[in-house]
């Protein structure tokens, strides 16, 4: 946390924001300003980066509603987890409002992709601690004095940093289809 001229700068998204947040932010003269926004844990806006699939499509996971996978269209990357899209949240309607041109999370360590939602450009950051399974990584920004960014995301193996790539993505096999197949199937008949 800082402080300028006595104020808190910094919004803690860790317990919810609160109003006084919400209203500091929503005050703020920076929508001519070009703005990143860096929180833990993502906003429910991620989900807009996935779409319902099917089983048989590559990245397909199982969500609390389906079948999903990142959508190939807007995002790219690596993710393990599943994030339902359909959401916008009172935040992603401020940032939009303020000029936030990027948003970028942690909280998952798992998952690295990157993808754009409403010329937003948002993404999930790989953990990089070694008290839990890997991947490991991270992200680099490129700042351009122009107000516009580049992201990329490097995976971390074996003491070094690689460039992570679309082939980075490894094709799912046949065992682990049949295991969201049945993992499907089985939600489905307990819901019932």
């Amino acid at each position: 946390h800082f402080t300028v001229d006595g104020e808190g700068r910094l919004l803690d998204n860790g317990r919810g924001f609160t109003d006084g947040q919400k209203e500091w932010f929503r005050n703020k003269e920076t929508s001519d300003v070009p703005s990143i926004v860096f929180e833990h844990i993502p906003t429910d806006d991620i989900g807009n980066l996935y779409e319902k699939c099917n089983i048989w499509d590559k990245g397909a996971l199982l969500g609390d509603d389906g079948l999903y996978r990142l959508n190939p269209e807007i995002a790219s990357g690596i993710n393990y987890t599943v994030s339902e899209p359909g959401t916008t949240t009172e935040e992603f309607v401020m940032w939009k409002d303020k000029g936030v041109t990027g948003a970028f999370f942690g909280h998952i360590h798992t998952d690295g992709f990157t993808g754009d939602v409403d010329g937003i450009t948002m993404g999930l950051t790989y953990g990089f601690q070694f008290s839990k399974s890997g991947p490991y990584g991270m992200r680099t920004l490129e700042l351009d004095e122009n107000g516009t960014f580049e992201t990329d995301l490097y995976l971390y193996e074996k003491g070094e940093f690689t460039l992570q790539t679309d082939d980075a993505v490894e094709e799912e096999s046949f065992i682990d289809k049949l295991i969201n197949v049945f993992m499907f199937l089985c939600r489905q008949l307990s819901a019932w």
